[in-house]
């Protein structure tokens, strides 16, 4: 059995960049510098010169000879690494000649044991060759990666073998290996706010440089809040009186620096691990040592030498930038096992039928790999695959699927060894992706009425033929889980009509009909009677139980607590209807009225991010929940739903099996003759597998339940939650009469620019984010546009770098800290909420408004707006202003709606503070704290500046802190960029439009559009 060791530079603190892939600077060639942490270590460890280790040297010595004395003088730090529990079993199940496709869907996000992996395949088949393909960037002026590749780690990764134990004696000498060996003692300057008058401190913070750039850079920051936030600022010099400065008098906070001497980190390491090593020194061996490998960097047309590359066992070949040479290299080196580590990101572009998946899978189809190894590690992309489909996108290629990542089998997951820090050679089972992971306790209520009709009614359909039986079971479904009423005005919203294939809809006149026709007469009676009886479909008035359940069991809430909203989740076709109908239950007094909305599941979560600060959140739905919903990311304090028997017991199946996650994390039962680890075999018979009749027949259903949208089915009322509607979120639309910028191409396309739109451009191999200023000359124009390349979208439709820099940082950016002045943020989400909060609180007070003084949304908006523009913020266009909280681009990640507004911050920040003293001026109970506009103009600029300088990362003004996610976002952007349409200008025109148009869409007939 080997033990294996990691030697690569790694922070003896906090063990980065493994964590979240912080940078490590290198501040001379023996020192660095861990951004996360702060601490200061030494490259190599002494142990030669500090007389500290007599017996540990004279051991070394007596088996090595004198020559020992040059490496103990340079030892690095050694790692040691324990494979996690499925990682084992993959080294030990391909440890044997295997042959054929394996497709893994993996639970980390990236795979870091491949190296390790792929050694131990090549020690125990000598004859062996393999390749490992993966998105290999180096960024050539960095001395450590921030995301140690799989040829960097396998540099780096050495092993013992049948090794001694430590003798007792030497042991004991580990214990005066300390902190100082490894860490450096400086001076740093600790910083402490302290809001006055509240007594608030937050976190201090440690500042490397001396105590006047410190201090400089503080003064920097606050002088950006226009009138100072700072009161005072005092200096404690090391050996000094405190100096107090005065900055402010009537400033917020109180800033102080401490100038100490310190040592920078507390060692997080296990000595054991480096006396293992100095112990049986000699029995240390280096991977690359034992098993020759090549990277390379670039794939060039005549790079491969057969005769300099014969003994050559293990090559790492980059898929980027041309996956299609790297394939043909892999036919030229011939190996015997091939390892694909970035799967999602090669078939990504299969969506629109891009060029390097058909190249991919191309290569599948005629290779000569006995064995090739295909892992993905990102959820997002696993519906491209259609693994549950009949057809793959593998197609008649037959794979092997090994899917981990399920919670039906992560929950049975046993313990087991794994490395007790994090490293780039193995994942911890406490880094397994957990968005999926919290469960959710939904609360399920029967409609008793509704049990004995339905069951009845689905037994005499079952003996009918399949033509008709499929329609009237869909429609008597939707019959019983839907509150509109049955019978009146088909083209009225709040009458049930059904659509199916083509123009045909059901509506119960001719159900009933068809009914007539295709059963006997006492069944038909039976079920005429019924339906009668339960709906009083022959009264003036319909009633529907359905309907009457929600009204009571909301009204029985509030009489015991009126601090509780409700909104009620129907199909999309249903919104409108459903508020319609509720509203005629109520009288303008009834309070139900200001506490329940309306929506689907897809517009769900902008319901629930309005939700009054102060108030509970009760979510009441009457059909199945959404494939496009994630219940488990809800806030509401209650999940409901209420329905006859059959449905819930539907409804239940969903949820207990997960089946809402079923394209995202796949789950595939290994057949008996199915090669696959042992674990994962064992795993799958502690699982209650979805049945696979019940499985498909309810995914059909979630499915066909997502298609039918109604020709009354506006999504809401013009009384609605502002920021829902769809007039909220055309902000690419070009009204007629408006100016824009046409750019035209060489082939005579033409493209049309809003004023002040947001693009990303690519100008000489590097992107930039431009805003269209309507400032802008002509010329100005010109210079900056033409002859570079507008990126788009595959379809031609436009591409915003805002939306992509944010969906990217939601996804990496969870454990980043972010600082402004004396606010600090703990997570990018964090960031982005406090940002936005003036805009959400804008929308609120349009909605509050207009509930207390009973006006509709537009007039409250319109005087809001009004209020503000006669205050004395720099704006005072009223349309201008509405814009601030309604014109935004709408982003939905992970079931999560975000709204990136296009105005980001007010002019100024004492805009921002007269913005909240107005909204205070008019609904009192939204504002609590004025500071808090302070706090979200730095958010906003904060965020802003962040995105600005993720495209300039080799900028030496850019925060080093930052490196580590911008050199990811570089990654993804050169995907996305690789994947997208590139609209090269060849001209540029102001002009006004004739016609209302969409902005950054290619139109051909460009002209059509242009005011003669």
């Amino acid at each position: 059995m080997r033990s294996y060791y990691y030697h690569g530079i790694t922070c003896p603190d906090c063990h980065e960049p493994h964590v979240s892939g912080q940078a490590i600077e290198t501040i001379n060639e023996k020192t660095f510098r861990c951004i996360s942490c702060g601490a200061k270590f030494h490259k190599y460890i002494d142990v030669q010169s500090s007389d500290l280790f007599p017996k540990t040297i004279n051991h070394v010595i007596s088996k090595e000879g004198d020559n020992a004395a040059n490496y103990l003088s340079n030892l690095p730090l050694l790692w040691k690494i324990e494979p996690n529990i499925i990682e084992q079993e993959y080294i030990d199940f391909f440890s044997t000649e295997k042959k054929g496709f394996y497709f893994i869907t993996w639970p980390w996000r990236d795979v870091r044991f491949i190296p390790l992996m792929v050694f131990e395949y090549l020690l125990t088949n000598p004859d062996k060759k393999a390749v490992v393909i993966g998105n290999y960037t180096c960024d050539d002026n960095t001395e450590v990666e921030l995301f140690p590749s799989s040829p960097a780690v396998f540099n780096n990764l050495s092993f013992l073998k049948d090794f001694d134990e430590v003798d007792r004696d030497v042991k004991r000498e580990m214990r005066k290996f300390t902190d100082k060996l490894v860490f450096e003692k400086e001076k740093v300057v600790e910083i402490k706010y302290r809001n006055i008058g509240s007594n608030d401190q937050i976190s201090p913070r440690l500042c490397y440089h001396t105590l006047r750039k410190c201090k400089n850079k503080i003064l920097n920051e606050d002088s950006e809040f226009g009138d100072s936030l700072l009161r005072n600022i005092s200096e404690h010099k090391l050996g000094r009186d405190p100096v107090v400065e005065t900055i402010n008098e009537k400033g917020a906070w109180d800033v102080s620096l401490y100038e100490q001497e310190r040592w920078t980190g507390s060692l997080q390491y296990n000595k054991v691990w480096l006396w293992e090593v100095l112990f049986n020194s000699t029995n240390l061996h280096a991977c690359k040592s034992l098993v020759r490998s090549h990277f390379y960097r670039e794939i060039a047309d005549d790079i491969y030498n057969s005769s300099s590359h014969r003994n050559i066992r293990l090559n790492f070949l980059p898929s980027e930038p041309y996956l299609d040479k790297t394939l043909d290299l892999v036919e030229e080196l011939s190996p015997d096992i091939l390892i694909i580590e970035n799967m999602d990101e090669i078939i990504s572009d299969s969506r629109f039928g891009g060029e390097r998946s058909k190249v991919l899978l191309n290569f599948l189809h005629n290779h000569s790999v006995k064995t090739i190894i295909m892992f993905s590690t990102d959820p997002d992309m696993r519906q491209f695959y259609k693994i549950h489909d009949d057809e793959t996108i593998f197609q008649d290629i037959d794979v092997i699927v090994h899917t981990w990542d399920s919670q039906h089998i992560l929950n049975n997951l046993p313990a087991g060894n794994e490395s007790k820090y994090p490293n780039p050679v193995s994942s911890g089972t406490n880094q397994i992706i957990c968005e999926n992971m919290e469960r959710i306790n939904p609360e399920y209520l029967i409609l008793d009425s509704y049990n004995s009709a339905t069951e009845n009614i689905d037994k005499y359909l079952l003996n009918l033929s399949n033509d008709h039986r499929n329609d009237l079971i869909f429609y008597f479904n939707r019959l019983f889980s839907t509150p509109l009423d049955l019978k009146g005005d088909y083209s009225d919203s709040e009458i049930l009509m059904v659509k199916r294939k083509g123009d045909n809809y059901l509506t119960y006149d001719n159900v009933i009909s068809r009914l007539y026709t295709l059963v006997d007469q006492n069944t038909f009676q039976s079920i005429n009677s019924t339906l009668n009886e339960i709906f009083q479909l022959n009264s003036l008035e319909q009633t529907n139980p359905l309907r009457d359940k929600i009204l009571s069991f909301t009204k029985t809430i509030l009489e015991s607590a009126d601090d509780w909203c409700f909104t009620v989740v129907v199909l999309s076709y249903e919104v409108k209807g459903t508020e319609l109908l509720f509203k005629k239950t109520w009288s303008t007094e009834d309070s139900l009225s200001t506490h329940i909305s309306f929506c689907d599941w897809n517009n769900l979560k902008a319901h629930e991010n309005n939700v009054p600060d102060g108030y509970k959140h009760c979510i009441i739905s009457t059909c199945y929940p959404s494939l496009n919903y994630r219940l488990n990311s809800s806030n509401a304090d209650r999940l409901v739903f209420i329905g006859n028997e059959k449905a819930i017991d539907n409804i239940k199946y969903i949820i207990e099996k997960r089946l809402l996650e079923i394209n995202a994390y796949p789950l595939i039962n290994p057949d008996e003759d199915l090669d696959c680890p042992d674990l994962l075999r064992e795993l799958f018979n502690l699982v209650d597998i979805p049945d696979k009749e019940q499985f498909t027949r309810v995914t059909e259903s979630l499915i066909e339940d997502a298609r039918f949208i109604m020709p009354y089915s506006e999504t809401v009322s013009s009384e609605r939650m502002a920021g829902t509607s769809d007039d909220f979120t055309t902000h690419l639309k070009i009204n007629t009469g408006e100016a824009a910028i046409l750019c035209i191409d060489a082939q005579n396309r033409g493209l049309f620019l809003p004023l002040n739109s947001n693009i990303l451009i690519r100008a000489n191999e590097t992107l930039q984010e431009f805003i269209v200023d309507d400032t802008f000359s002509i010329n100005k124009l010109k210079k900056t546009l033409i002859d570079n390349e507008i990126v788009l979208g595959k379809s031609g439709l436009y591409i915003s770098f805002k939306s992509i820099f944010f969906r990217f940082m939601i996804k990496f950016g969870d454990k980043l800290h972010f600082q402004r002045g004396p606010f600090e943020w703990y997570s990018f989400k964090n960031l982005y909420n406090d940002s936005v909060y003036w805009n959400t609180l804008l929308e609120r007070a349009v909605n509050e408004y207009a509930k207390i003084n009973h006006v509709t949304l537009h007039q409250s908006r319109n005087h809001v707006a009004k209020k503000l523009a006669e205050s004395e913020i720099t704006a005072v266009n009223p349309d201008y202003i509405i814009g601030w909280w309604t014109n935004y681009e709408e982003l939905t990640l992970d079931c999560e709606t975000y709204n990136l507004y296009k105005i980001e911050h007010p002019f100024t920040p004492n805009d921002m503070r007269i913005i909240f003293s107005v909204v205070k001026s008019l609904c009192p109970e939204l504002v609590n704290d004025l500071q808090i506009a302070d706090r979200s103009y730095a958010a906003a600029i904060t965020l802003q500046n962040l995105r600005r300088n993720a495209l300039k990362r080799k900028d030496q003004n850019v925060d080093v802190k930052y490196y580590s996610i911008y050199s990811r976002l570089e990654r993804e952007l050169m995907q996305i960029v690789r994947n997208a349409e590139l609209f090269r200008v060849n001209n540029v025109h102001i002009i006004n439009v004739s016609c209302d148009v969409e902005g950054l869409k290619i139109f051909d007939e460009y002209t059509d559009y242009i005011s003669k």
